[in-house]
């Protein structure tokens, strides 16, 4: 399916074991592509500039658990202007998502499971990146509202990141690694099990949470300028002596895991 891109404003995908990738068009058109077979057909609807692409439930002539081993894997190709004036909403599941090098003027969601989601080089008025039992990952992200990440089971790595508002992120039992991230308000990154890295942190709260694991990194700024709360158990806590009360926030806490935090003013 092809046409110009200033005749859609909102898109939504919905499928299931299906790879969705969405790149930017090398002209002003927008191009969607997929495959239809016997356990993937779709109703894709342009209205009122309004884009869906929704799987139909399928007939099973047998049991569902056969049939997803022998389904092929294809792939949704979304390609849209660099500069796209919409709003993107895209779903699917056990496959994996990314999307990278499109500034929107509306919302962006993306949502998979059981499988890697990648975004990088995207800007929008709120982004929601969720998938679950695997890993996130996040480059150069802009927002004016809120930048939300969320999986679980799997590793988060947040890098350039900068939200007007809000900047969360969530795992559990697994790693984040998070460098050069801005929220207007605040910043949350939690997890459980696994460690948290930090570097270059910038909000008027920041919050940091995990368990059976250490917290390690730097903020920006002196120490002079953050009110500290924290606190492990069964390990070392460089935050334990700091005596300042500044306009700042930080909280950082864990348990059986080590706090080694550092300040870059």
């Amino acid at each position: 399916m092809t046409a110009d891109g200033d005749q859609v404003r909102r898109v939504m995908i919905r499928t299931k074991n299906t790879v969705v990738t969405i790149k930017p068009s090398e002209s002003l058109e927008f191009t969607l592509r997929y495959t239809e077979d016997e356990f993937h057909s779709y109703d894709c609807v342009l209205d009122k500039g309004a884009l869906s692409l929704e799987l139909r439930p399928a007939v099973r002539f047998f049991d569902w658990r056969i049939g997803l081993i022998i389904r092929p894997r294809h792939t949704i190709e979304l390609s849209v202007p660099r500069d796209f004036a919409a709003s993107i909403d895209a779903q699917t599941s056990n496959a994996s998502l990314g999307m990278e090098g499109i500034s929107l003027w509306g919302t962006l969601r993306l949502c998979t499971s059981n499988d890697k989601l990648q975004a990088k080089n995207l800007e929008a008025k709120e982004i929601d990146l969720h998938t679950s039992n695997s890993a996130l990952t996040a480059e150069s992200l802009k927002s004016g509202g809120t930048i939300a990440l969320k999986t679980s089971n799997g590793r988060v790595d947040a890098n350039d990141l900068h939200a007007g508002k809000s900047l969360n992120i969530q795992t559990s039992n697994g790693r984040v690694n998070a460098d050069n991230l801005t929220g207007g308000v605040s910043i949350r990154i939690q997890s459980s099990n696994s460690p948290l890295h930090v570097s270059g942190l910038e909000a008027n709260n920041l919050t940091l949470l995990t368990s059976n694991a250490s917290i390690s990194g730097s903020m920006k700024g002196s120490a002079a300028d953050y009110t500290v709360h924290s606190g492990t158990s069964n390990a070392k806590n460089s935050l334990s002596e700091h005596k300042h009360s500044g306009e700042k926030i930080l909280d950082a806490r864990t348990s059986n895991g080590s706090i080694k935090l550092e300040f870059e003013g």
